[in-house]
């Protein structure tokens, strides 16, 4: 699904979960918490680079909107710096 045409000034929430072996996103809508898009991926011990792709990946889906991002997941330390 594209956005593109809806997204303006649209703030979205977007969870980045950098576990052990996977990438998981989630991108919310910030003013209806409805899910807009989410993505699982098995990253094979490259976690910053899974990270980098999985956001922009989201960027791509969502051209200028507004993110909002929240990191977690064991790989969270080193990718939040």
């Amino acid at each position: 699904m594209t956005h593109t045409a809806q997204n303006g000034d649209r703030m979205l929430h977007v969870g980045l979960d950098i576990g052990s072996t996977t990438t998981k996103v989630v991108v919310l809508d910030a003013a209806t918490e409805e899910v807009l898009h989410w993505r699982y991926k098995r990253h094979e011990a490259r976690q910053a680079a899974s990270a980098a792709e999985a956001l922009r990946d989201v960027a791509e889906r969502f051209p200028g909107a507004r993110l909002r991002v929240a990191v977690t997941g064991s790989g969270a330390r080193d990718i939040a710096r």
